[in-house]
């Protein structure tokens, strides 16, 4: 099992909004299971007074010791700290994907 943290710097910006930028700090936790790997990612910022979050579960294959497979559920919201309301920008989604090392 391996664990970091790491601080992060945020940018928000689209088709006609103002650029802001925000930090926060980012974990992430692997857990190796033989052929498997299971990973859990989370992110918490301020930027422009609103707290911005994300999380990804996902869990990867090794298909061959250079190769994998990899599914994973992502998720992110922006709350508001002046009324602390939940957001209607929240995003919810499932990424799969193969990928390689060569290292």
């Amino acid at each position: 099992m391996t664990f970091g943290i790491q601080p992060s710097f945020l940018i928000s910006r689209g088709n006609g909004v103002t650029t802001m930028y925000g930090k926060g700090m980012r974990t992430w936790t692997r857990v190796n299971l033989s052929m498997w790997v299971v990973n859990l990612d989370v992110m918490l910022g301020n930027i422009n007074r609103q707290w911005n979050y994300h999380a990804r579960l996902g869990a990867s294959l090794r298909l061959t010791p250079r190769f994998f497979a990899m599914a994973a559920f992502d998720y992110r919201d922006i709350l508001d700290l002046a009324d602390l309301n939940v957001s209607q920008s929240s995003l919810g989604g499932a990424v799969i994907g193969l990928g390689g090392r060569f290292n």
